[in-house]
């Protein structure tokens, strides 16, 4: 079974290892063998069920005969440290007396002390290293969407550590949701101590594993830095807020050549391009597939440009969310409706006569909802183009005419 060298096993026609849920492990057990033997103590176990257990040399050149000797009843001589168990997890969050905002700095002491046992080792082991030992656990809840920096790194007296984040609080816990892991980081400032690091979103709790590297049961201090994405809010400048694209969403008879928007400008002071503090979300039409954020570039003027992996569907809600790290978020709404010149509940022949006031001057033209046939200025043919866009032009179009104004679903601002 993965329970602490990640080695394979073959079990008789009765059990394979995919359906065994371990229940304890360990390798080097201190007073066993020297400290290179094993011993695990299980309570708990239920008369009449079938237990299967494994052994097997932590390399493969530990080879040899071996002794399995089970006695009953096992009890420890101390109890374990609070924390030994995953269902145990320290919780560290505002409520702690080591942390604030949402950085936390506490002590461990992997040995034990006073009335506590040495730490344990829990499985399943963790997937990304195979030399932690004597673990322990730890919750940690998010104070905003940013970025944690979770080390043990001491100076001089740093320990030999090793290290693992997962996302989700559920135990026991599954190698798909590992963050990041780490053994020694062999740093400048971090030495045998260990560091990991992740993106985390707001109010979203994190496990994290502590333990001994290869048998070690140091003491030291857990430190957790957070960093938040920039609080400040955004606006957006291209296209103005409230925007209704009314423009033909592609060229006549050529519906495969989509029009749209697919470049934003927005404002943010001190913003950021880190893609922890941004998320996209368009409402699904029929015929095209999610639409996402391929990437976002700092004009270096307080402005930023995120662009898009193709142009808004039609009849389709873009919400550009910014998160920010003090919680809470800039949501950015922005709408393809064909023919909806004046942004009112249904695309009708009143877009006609709202379009002519633009040409006249009697309305302020807006490229978005005047420029019809997307030439770059508004015209008289951009009226007519609104009349093909209304009437379907003989199949030069879908016809707009009567269409409702989109909902924006699952996509709507919180």
């Amino acid at each position: 079974q993965n329970c602490f060298d990640q080695s394979e096993c073959v079990l008789n026609k009765e059990a394979t290892c995919n359906s065994l849920s371990p229940i304890a492990c360990n390798d080097n057990a201190s007073g066993c063998g020297g400290g290179l033997l094993a011993d695990v103590c299980v309570t708990g176990l239920v008369p009449g069920d079938t237990y299967y257990v494994i052994v097997g040399g932590k390399t493969d050149v530990d080879l040899g005969l071996f002794d399995v000797a089970i006695d009953a009843p096992c009890t420890l001589e101390v109890d374990p440290l609070p924390n030994d168990l995953c269902i145990n997890a320290v919780r560290l969050d505002e409520s702690h007396a080591d942390c604030a905002g949402g950085d936390c700095s506490t002590s461990f002491d992997l040995a034990g002390f006073g009335f506590w046992a040495p730490a344990t080792f829990e499985c399943p082991g963790p997937s990304c290293l195979n030399t932690m030992e004597n673990d322990v656990w730890f919750d940690w809840l998010a104070p905003g969407t940013g970025r944690v920096s979770i080390d043990t790194c001491d100076g001089s007296n740093t320990p030999d550590t090793s290290l693992v984040i997962y996302t989700g609080c559920d135990c026991p816990v599954e190698t798909s949701t590992e963050l990041d892991c780490s053994e020694t980081e062999l740093s400048n400032d971090c030495f045998l101590g260990s560091r990991v690091s992740a993106a985390v979103v707001g109010g979203e709790c994190y496990k994290l594993r502590l333990g001994g590297n290869v048998g070690a049961t140091p003491n030291g201090t857990l430190s957790i830095q957070f960093t938040g994405c920039p609080s400040d809010r955004v606006w957006l400048v291209d296209p103005p807020p409230h925007t209704v694209d009314a423009r033909q969403p592609h060229p006549p008879s050529q519906p495969e050549l989509l029009q749209g928007i697919d470049s934003i400008v927005v404002s943010w002071p001190g913003g950021t391009t880190d893609p922890i503090c941004r998320s996209y979300c368009e409402t699904a039409v029929s015929g095209f597939g999610p639409n996402s954020i391929v990437s976002m570039d700092d004009n270096l003027d307080g402005t930023f440009t995120v662009q898009l992996a193709r142009p808004v569907a039609p009849s389709a809600v873009g919400n550009l969310r910014f998160h920010h790290g003090a919680g809470g978020d800039s949501p950015l709404v922005f709408v393809s409706h064909p023919g909806n010149v004046d942004r009112s509940a249904t695309a009708s022949a009143a877009d006609i006569a709202a379009l002519v006031q633009a040409l006249n001057g009697l309305l302020s033209v807006n490229l978005y909802s005047h420029d019809i046939d997307r030439s770059g200025t508004v015209t008289p043919r951009d009226v007519l183009r609104l009349i093909d866009l209304l009437s379907g032009a003989g199949g030069a179009f879908s016809p707009w005419l009567d269409t409702q104004f989109p909902p924006c679903g699952n996509c709507c601002p919180p």
